[in-house]
């Protein structure tokens, strides 16, 4: 998530309040949920972009007639009113990079990369790009605003950077269930936005070990996961994220994340952890693997 929130912020920073002048969608599987009807009804083109958000790994572009809407909510707080899309004629397409999925922002002459299955021209001339390889991402228009953050994303529990309180009744909620600790940090129902990168991470920070039933831990275990969580995401954010071997994650301008110089577990088997000195150990995990030390993280 911290790589996802780095590029939202960089959007933001670029091309708030640019116009879309262009689009091309190549029919691609990324496209799925993207119904025709109400890409019809609310076309991409001369749409500006008035508002960009994210709700765990899900980045929102929120897409107005005019600019106005920005001189009256410079906090763009009201893009989440129940109703506000059809009042406002507002549009929201909501963004998912999957596991190899790439946001872009490419210049005037800049080359559009294979796999390329979004380009939208803008006024600015620049162009938003989304690219991904294995078409596991996902791009689609919502349809609407609900208790949630979109009408199709209400399951999603608690984003880890908005509010701490809700951060921390999403671990409690973990707290009260026998089922694994890291499970459940995947899950996404409780609190959403937490990989498989940076629950190892969180864990081996709080000393908690992956395969811990989450009704054992404890109310300060529980309290020091919740921060621990915001301590490490806050850091990655500030490092631009992690970039691995693959370098599959790149930012909006192409350059690599840092926080990967830092990871304490993730990736790291074999080696001497740099809590302890123990070696840190890689198991299977749904299909995945936890890199955890038995020394810090025991299984109580």
């Amino acid at each position: 998530m911290p790589e996802v929130e780095t590029v939202r912020s960089d959007l933001e920073e670029k091309v708030l309040g640019d116009q879309i002048l262009s689009s091309f969608l190549a029919r691609s599987r990324v496209f799925r949920e993207l119904d025709e009807i109400a890409l019809q009804e609310r076309p991409l083109l001369g749409r500006y972009l008035v508002g960009i958000f994210r709700w765990g790994k899900f980045i929102f572009v929120a897409l107005g007639p005019d600019l106005s809407i920005l001189e009256r909510d410079p906090d763009r707080r009201i893009f989440f009113e129940e109703g506000l899309l059809e009042e406002r004629n507002l549009s929201i397409l909501v963004l998912h990079l999957g596991m190899s999925g790439q946001i872009l922002l490419l210049r005037e002459g800049d080359s559009v990369p294979p796999h390329s299955h979004m380009v939208l021209g803008l006024a600015s001339n620049l162009k938003l790009v989304y690219c991904d390889p294995r078409t596991f991402g996902r791009v689609f228009l919502a349809s609407g605003i609900g208790t949630g953050p979109v009408t199709e994303l209400q399951h999603l529990g608690a984003d880890p950077l908005a509010e701490f309180s809700k951060l921390l009744f999403g671990f409690e909620l973990m707290a009260r269930s026998s089922a694994e600790i890291k499970a459940q940090m995947l899950d996404q129902r409780k609190v959403c936005g937490i990989g498989n990168i940076y629950a190892d991470e969180i864990l081996i920070r709080s000393g908690v070990h992956p395969r811990r039933r989450g009704s054992t831990l404890k109310e300060d275990e529980v309290l020091n996961l919740a921060q621990t969580t915001l301590e490490t995401l806050f850091e990655a954010v500030k490092l631009r994220g992690s970039s691995l071997k693959d370098l599959r994650y790149r930012d909006l301008f192409g350059e690599i994340g840092q926080f990967q110089n830092f990871h304490l577990a993730y990736q790291k088997d074999g080696q001497a952890c740099k809590i302890c000195g123990c070696e840190i150990v890689k198991e299977k995990f749904q299909g995945r693997h936890s890199h955890y030390c038995p020394t810090c993280q025991p299984l109580i």
